[in-house]
């Protein structure tokens, strides 16, 4: 994600204050990345808010928190050790 965010920012400009993206970069960096535009505009709102909330630095991180991922799997020979030794 933060070589995207650096090709967003390599294929941006300025103008009238307000960052924006160049004609036809998102569709390259999509193709690119293989990702639909979409996901590339919403990635580059993203890195705009994150500049402004944190002083004009992007700042990328993953945006689900908490209990995502993959589920944690267990041998039942441990669980059972493990539960006896709490309730013997």
């Amino acid at each position: 994600m933060d070589a995207l965010i650096g090709d967003l920012l390599d294929n941006s400009f300025i103008t009238n204050g307000k960052r924006m993206l160049a004609r036809g970069a998102v569709g390259r960096l999509s193709k690119k990345f293989e990702i639909t535009p979409v996901h590339v505009y919403r990635l580059w709102k993203r890195a705009k808010q994150s500049r402004c909330d944190n002083g004009g630095y992007f700042i990328s991180s993953a945006t689900k928190k908490g209990r995502s991922g993959h589920e944690h799997t267990y041998e039942k020979d441990d669980l059972e050790r493990e539960v006896e030794k709490i309730a013997p």
